[in-house]
């Protein structure tokens, strides 16, 4: 029997690291859902050394690439002939589709995370010179501004960066040690990715320091590895691998159809996964902070300010008269938002029907919950979920 001609869909980048298997799973999943494709992954060896020749790179029909392996073609770019489109890019490149985070959105998200949690004395810890940490230490900045908050930024130079290297370990947590001695408390940190966020953990421990109580520390990318190496202890920004490595293929595979496609798609963050590293909330009043810690262990129930006050020993007024005096809001309002905030963070992973999310929020009627959603948020759920990346 004759083989009938299909597209050979190739990924290549630095498959030991979390987000690029995040993104090869996802392009994986678009191919399985087209029978005239085929795919692999080839990795890029550590150090430079590209694992595949300009000719086989060529022999591919179609390439999904990482754009900061692009070194690893080492000037070979320029002669790729076949079709391709780059993930994970800090910016637009001339006429190749390009996949990207929304990097200043993963520092505002994360910089509202701490906020609410109540902490206002803050810090960044990033690197001056990598892109992405650059655009990550901006959102976070100009969302604290906007809250009327400053923040002490510390930018480790790539030599002393903490990571998983052998080398310069007196170095990296050195910095840290200095960093963390330096800031007041309570501080809640942004560390711009999750391989930080674990070694500023660890350096608190060191120094004795209480995490959440005196530090607490928001990551990014949701790494297990990390998150393993930090005790399952980092918060973190949960970033769209997986729908990055869908929408690169869809594009790819476009391409070779000759049909339109988008040359700049950037992604959304998804939410905040909180974990014991930012599980607490600052607010100066004791029984405000309770209250607080309650609701949120509660979003996706039906909960009524009456089980509340029963639970946490007090009366109606005493609680209307805490979350007035210092959040500006009723207790009743405060959980529709809590419970809101809940329901878009699950239309945003895009894994649960409209439907779905409602009755995992607590709601039993679906007509409700829809209007309820839009009277807060302005837009419907179903739009929310179905939303386009820009």
């Amino acid at each position: 029997m004759k083989l009938r001609k299909r597209f050979h869909m190739v990924l290549v980048g630095k498959l030991e690291e979390h987000s690029i298997r995040e993104v090869c799973q996802g392009a994986a999943g678009y191919v399985a859902t087209r029978p005239d494709l085929d795919f692999e992954p080839w990795t890029v060896y550590p150090g430079g050394k590209f694992a595949a020749s300009l000719e086989k790179l060529n022999h591919a029909d179609g390439l999904l690439v990482c754009e900061k392996d692009l070194s690893s073609f080492r000037g070979l770019r320029e002669h790729v002939r076949v079709p391709h489109v780059l993930f994970l890019a800090n910016d637009r490149r001339g006429s190749t589709p390009v996949v990207r985070l929304d990097e200043a959105a993963i520092g505002k998200i994360a910089a509202e995370h701490l906020i609410h949690r109540g902490y206002r004395q803050l810090a960044f810890f990033g690197c001056g010179t990598l892109p992405w940490s650059i655009q990550r230490g901006a959102g976070f900045l100009e969302a604290t501004a906007t809250a009327g908050l400053t923040v002490a930024p510390f930018a480790f130079p790539p030599a002393t960066l903490p990571a998983y290297l052998y080398g310069r370990l007196a170095q990296r947590r050195h910095g840290l040690y200095q960093a963390l001695r330096t800031l007041p408390r309570p501080c809640g940190v942004f560390a711009a990715n999750d391989v930080l966020a674990c070694y500023t953990i660890a350096a608190a421990r060191a120094l004795g320091l209480r995490v959440p109580e005196q530090v607490a520390v928001v990551g990014v990318d949701d790494d297990p590895i990390a998150n393993a190496a930090a005790g399952l202890a980092i918060s973190t920004v949960q970033t769209p691998f997986r729908q990055m490595g869908r929408y690169a293929a869809e594009i790819l595979d476009r391409l070779r159809r000759g049909q339109t496609v988008a040359r700049d798609t950037t992604l959304p963050p998804v939410r905040v996964v909180v974990r014991i590293s930012t599980n607490a909330f600052m607010a100066q009043d004791h029984l405000l902070a309770r209250a607080q810690a309650y609701i949120e262990e509660r979003r996706n129930k039906s909960l009524h300010v009456r089980e509340m006050v029963r639970d946490l020993c007090t009366t109606t007024v005493t609680v209307h008269k805490h979350f007035f005096e210092y959040l500006k809001i009723t207790p009743g309002a405060y959980i529709r938002q809590r419970r809101m905030e809940y329901a878009k963070e699950l239309l945003r992973a895009g894994e649960l029907s409209v439907k779905q999310v409602c009755y995992a929020c607590g709601f039993d009627d679906y007509s409700y919950f829809c209007h309820t959603f839009r009277r807060a948020t302005g837009v419907t759920p179903g739009s929310l979920r179905a939303a386009k990346p820009t």
